[in-house]
């Protein structure tokens, strides 16, 4: 039981340094600040993405700069509680919408996703690439073009070489970074 107990303890050090405020702060600016853009017109291809866990970050440049847009194009995408809505695509939530609002104005990107996943190749794949009849969860930004006419979509990562035994920890810092971000889309 000791032991247990020893292990409880390293674990909350452990977490507190997953969720250190400043930590996740520079992981955010760095998302931010190393976007690249996604072309879907055309023969546009993915790089060749790394096979390791991390997390992923996609943001969305809006042609428009009002609410009312926006709120239009959260209704085009699928909005929380709409009873129209497949559930295979990640919802959009207005109240979320409503934080980025001066960064709209401005023209700026404003968070559109969050996530993690055991492989980033495998996730920003799904999310770019999956047809709209996939039962596969994601994005599906290839095949919802029509609706992503007057936006420009970029996407980062960051990864981590770490034991798979350690991947719960990124969901820690998953969280963290959703409170920073709030993307305007998926669940929270």
């Amino acid at each position: 039981m000791k032991n247990l107990e020893a292990a409880l303890k390293s674990l909350a050090i452990a977490h507190a340094d997953l969720t250190n405020y400043k930590e996740i702060m520079e992981l955010a600016q760095y998302l931010r600040e190393s976007q690249k853009t996604l072309d879907f017109n055309g023969g546009y291809e993915l790089p060749i993405l790394p096979e390791l866990p991390g997390v992923y970050y996609f943001e969305a440049r809006f042609k428009f700069s009002t609410v009312t847009d926006l709120h239009e194009f959260g209704d085009r995408w699928g909005r929380i509680r709409a009873k129209t809505h497949d559930g295979t695509t990640p919802r959009y939530y207005p109240s979320r919408a409503n934080h980025h609002l001066k960064a709209l104005a401005a023209g700026e990107p404003i968070p559109l996703y969050l996530g993690k996943r055991e492989s980033i190749a495998d996730r920003i794949t799904n999310h770019v690439e999956s047809l709209l009849n996939s039962k596969t969860y994601a994005l599906k930004l290839r095949a919802r073009r029509q609706i992503l006419n007057n936006v420009e979509v970029t996407y980062s990562y960051q990864i981590f070489d770490i034991p798979q035994m350690s991947y719960f920890g990124i969901g820690l810092i998953e969280s963290e970074l959703r409170k920073i971000l709030n993307p305007i889309l998926g669940k929270q």
